[in-house]
């Protein structure tokens, strides 16, 4: 089979979608017969092409046709994926980004999906407890930031609180003084009779 490329705007010549990555499920693949299939379209219960009838076996080689132009061979073998994704789960600890995770469960259901219902039962397993993980990691993430939220909120008010109680202090300060003033009044009246004096008159002139 010669070496070819495909145009980036290439299709699936058996389910029509257009061709994607090398890590995709719209990876494109040759075939024995030499039509060009994605990787979702491989991946199937039928081992015979859907455009010409012709057998394959799926489990040999196939050319894997790169959108950028680089045919590279691979070994398609699904055995193997399934044990590198259910390894890369095992990984997977309280310190693993949750960005991480989500890719590798992305990757990981897609994988699955496309295979045959009960085939790899530990790793669907593995992926039901993956989503659930990082469903758990999400949530958690969600409630500290509301903490985060909520303690910086507890602090403004605080802060507020602190400026409110200064202020009353600052009222009762002055209150206590003009308390003082008025009862030093009577005193400063009698010292000062001119000052009574003048205020009688103002007073009978209104």
């Amino acid at each position: 089979m010669e070496e070819s490329h495909l145009d980036a705007e290439a299709l699936c010549q058996s389910c029509f979608e257009p061709f994607g990555q090398l890590e995709d499920l719209r990876a494109p693949f040759v075939i024995a017969c030499g039509h060009v299939i994605c990787l979702g379209c491989l991946n199937t219960d039928v081992f015979c092409c859907g455009i010409c009838g012709a057998p394959f076996e799926r489990q040999i080689y196939s050319r894997l046709l790169d959108l950028n132009d680089n045919p590279t061979k691979i070994l398609f073998d699904s055995n193997q994926l399934a044990q590198q994704l259910q390894e890369s789960i095992a990984l997977v600890n309280d310190h693993t980004a949750i960005s991480h995770i989500q890719h590798l469960y992305e990757r990981a259901r897609r994988f699955v999906d496309s295979q045959p219902r009960n085939r790899f039962k530990d790793l669907a397993t593995s992926v039901c407890l993956l989503g659930c993980l990082l469903q758990s990691k999400e949530t958690l993430k969600a409630h500290s930031r509301f903490s985060n939220n909520l303690t910086e909120r507890i602090h403004i008010l605080q802060s507020e609180r602190q400026g409110l109680l200064a202020r009353i202090d600052e009222l009762d300060r002055q209150k206590c003084d003009h308390a003082s003033i008025m009862l030093q009044l009577p005193n400063i009246m009698r010292r000062n009779p001119d000052v009574m004096h003048s205020s009688n008159s103002r007073s009978m002139k209104h």
